[in-house]
This record gives C-alpha cells, sequence and structure tokens, in this order.
C-alpha cells in the first residue's frame, strides 16, 4: 500500500489524497444532487409559497413563466479545451447545476479550513475535542466547525447570485394575511378602486 501524504499538521488524519479525492466527489455531487432533487417540485418551490406546497404542481415548478428558471434546462457554450474532452460545444445544465458547482468548489477548497481553525484552536489550548457530548466525536461544535463556514458562504452566496424576488397569488396571499383587518379592508378598497379605473371590474 502506498504511503498517504499528511495535508496539514494542524490535524495529522487530514491527506492529500482526501483533500483531492473528497474535492472531486463533492464537485460531482454539486451537479448531480440538484438534478436529482428538481424532480420533487416540493423542494424547488419558493419559500414564500411553504403554505401552498400541496398546489405546487411539477408542471407549474418547471414553467418558466412561473418564475422558476433555475430548474428550466439551458445550454452553456464549453471553453474551446473543454470540446475534445466532452465532445460537444455546449453542454445543457439546469443553471442550480451551475449554482452546485460553486458550492463544491467552495466547499472542497475553503470549508475545511473551518475544521483546521478548530484544530489550531484545541491544539492552542491542548484540548483534543471542544466537549464530550457525542460520544467518539467530541461536542456538536467539532462536528460543526466546517458547517458554519459553509453556512456563512451559502447565506451570501444565495442573497447576491440565486435568490430572485418572485411574485406569485400564494406569496401575496401570505403577505397579505400578515397585516392588520383595517389594513387588509384598506387594500381590498384600493385594490377595487384600481381594477375599476382600469375597467377590469
Amino acid at each position: 500500500p502506498t504511503a498517504q501524504r499528511e495535508f496539514l499538521r494542524l490535524s495529522p488524519n487530514k491527506t492529500w489524497e482526501g483533500f483531492i479525492g473528497g474535492g472531486l466527489v463533492t464537485v460531482v455531487w454539486g451537479v448531480v444532487a440538484p438534478k436529482i432533487m428538481s424532480s420533487w417540485p416540493g423542494l424547488i418551490c419558493q419559500f414564500t409559497d411553504f403554505d401552498n406546497i400541496p398546489r405546487c404542481h411539477a408542471e407549474e415548478v418547471h414553467d418558466f413563466s412561473s418564475g422558476f428558471p433555475l430548474f428550466m434546462p439551458k445550454d452553456y457554450h464549453l471553453p474551446e479545451v473543454l470540446h475534445g474532452l466532452v465532445g460537444a460545444s455546449s453542454i445543457e445544465l439546469y443553471p442550480i447545476q451551475v449554482h452546485g458547482i460553486g458550492f463544491g468548489v467552495f466547499a472542497s477548497l475553503v470549508a475545511p479550513f473551518g475544521g483546521y481553525l478548530a484544530s489550531a484552536i484545541k491544539r492552542a489550548y491542548k484540548v483534543k475535542d471542544f466537549e464530550q457530548t457525542i460520544p467518539g466525536h467530541g461536542g456538536v461544535m467539532d462536528r460543526m466547525d466546517c458547517q458554519l463556514l459553509m453556512a456563512l458562504f451559502t447565506t451570501v452566496y444565495l442573497n447576491a447570485f440565486v435568490r430572485m424576488d418572485v411574485f406569485s397569488v400564494g406569496s401575496m396571499m401570505n403577505t397579505i394575511s400578515r397585516l392588520s383587518r383595517d389594513d387588509q379592508i384598506l387594500l381590498h378598497r384600493e385594490l377595487k378602486s384600481k381594477l375599476k379605473s382600469e375597467g377590469l371590474l
């Protein structure tokens, strides 16, 4: 058997083989998982429509006009260097799969260093684990060190590149239901007046 090469002294159990292999698997899964999960409408309904999930049907979810372009196939042109490798000049992917690649790359290259930072803190205090809550694994923080960094990245990424302001009857009704009764009545009057002025009523 070949000797495994240590990745960082801070965490002797981490190896270059594991870092590279885990990274490749993570990026591939970042492409495959969104395609699989998009088959279930309940997983891709807008978060504002959670109250209406029973009415979130596949044919509506995958309709571009419904505001779900992230789950519509799209052709992406590849760099010339990849034409021979892929055997085509373009590839069809869901936009959410492209975002999955970004998540996979970050989770592979950056997120693990959250664990290394935690290892450095533990070494500085000469402790093996933060706590002993989980037998054989330490505490919750020992299991969540990388996830905390991923949670921060996910929040920033979703708000900067993914989240879309999609208005639907369900989302508007959900918002209206939070208004006071007086405001709901006022909204009804204003909407009725506007529709009448436009000849729709």
